[in-house]
């Protein structure tokens, strides 16, 4: 297990960075006990975006595994309307992945403001606002691998 815990701050203790069979031994040795987890993720076309939850799933383990997507709303002339379909796709999958294990929902993350500048970022503090949305879950894993990265940079800086 990889980490990084700044003087001073313990914010980071279980911060973990892990890839590859490394990830499904972390997974399986760390949910051998009772943990319920809320697991964030972009929604988006990539085939790869269930693939986290996937190996979170496949460690096994007791508790809920609550997931919320975040949607992109990037307007009407968005070129990422023309891969509607395998955003549809991956939210199906993903809803048979989940089921019986906990629940599923979505966030609207609002990318453009109506006079054209690029909000997204500023948009992202909005999705959490309190430790409170956080109540009930001993973990929560934020799966970037399908949001900007001036999202979830955006965020990360916001919550630390």
């Amino acid at each position: 297990m990889t980490g990084f815990d700044p003087v001073g701050s313990a914010r980071w203790h279980n911060y973990v960075m892990e890839s590859g069979p490394r990830l499904q031994n972390f997974w399986r040795s760390y949910f051998n006990v009772d943990r319920h987890v809320l697991f964030v993720l972009g929604k988006g076309f990539d085939p790869r975006m269930c693939l986290g939850l996937r190996s979170l799933l496949d460690a096994g383990g007791a508790g809920r595994r609550d997931v919320i997507g975040i949607a992109f709303d990037e307007g009407s002339s968005s070129p990422s309307k023309a891969y509607e379909q395998l955003v549809h796709a991956n939210w199906a999958e993903l809803d048979s992945l989940i089921a019986g294990k906990g629940a599923l929902s979505s966030r609207l993350l609002k990318i453009w403001a109506d006079d054209g500048r690029r909000v997204g970022s500023r948009n992202a503090a909005g999705l959490f606002t309190s430790v409170r949305d956080f109540n009930g879950y001993t973990d929560v894993v934020l799966d970037i691998s399908a949001l900007p990265r001036g999202i979830y940079l955006f965020r990360l800086a916001m919550i630390s």
